[in-house]
C-alpha cells in the first residue's frame, strides 16, 4: 500500500440523506444548494427517488438513510 488515503467528499449528500430535504422550497434564500444542479429541477427530483430506494434499503437493516450511507463508506476499507 501507499498509504494513500481517500476523504469522501459529502457522503450525506449534502443533506438529502439526512431526510431534512423534500423540496427546493427547504433551502434557505441564501443556500448555495440553491445554485447547485443537484438541487434544481429535474436534478432535485431524481436524486429524491433515490433517496427513497435508499430509505427502503435503510428500512430492512432497520437504521436510518444516513448511518446506511455512513456504514457503507467505512465498510470500502481502511484508507476511506
Amino acid at each position: 500500500s501507499m498509504g494513500i488515503a481517500f476523504v469522501p467528499y459529502s457522503p450525506l449528500g449534502r443533506g438529502f440523506l439526512t431526510g431534512r430535504f423534500k423540496k427546493f422550497e427547504d433551502f434557505a434564500s441564501d443556500d448555495y444548494r440553491r445554485f447547485s444542479p443537484r438541487f434544481q429541477g429535474e436534478n432535485f427530483t431524481k436524486n429524491l427517488q433515490l433517496v427513497e430506494k435508499i430509505t427502503e434499503l435503510a428500512e430492512q437493516k432497520k437504521c436510518t438513510p444516513a448511518q446506511l450511507a455512513l456504514a457503507w463508506v467505512l465498510a470500502q476499507g481502511d484508507y476511506i
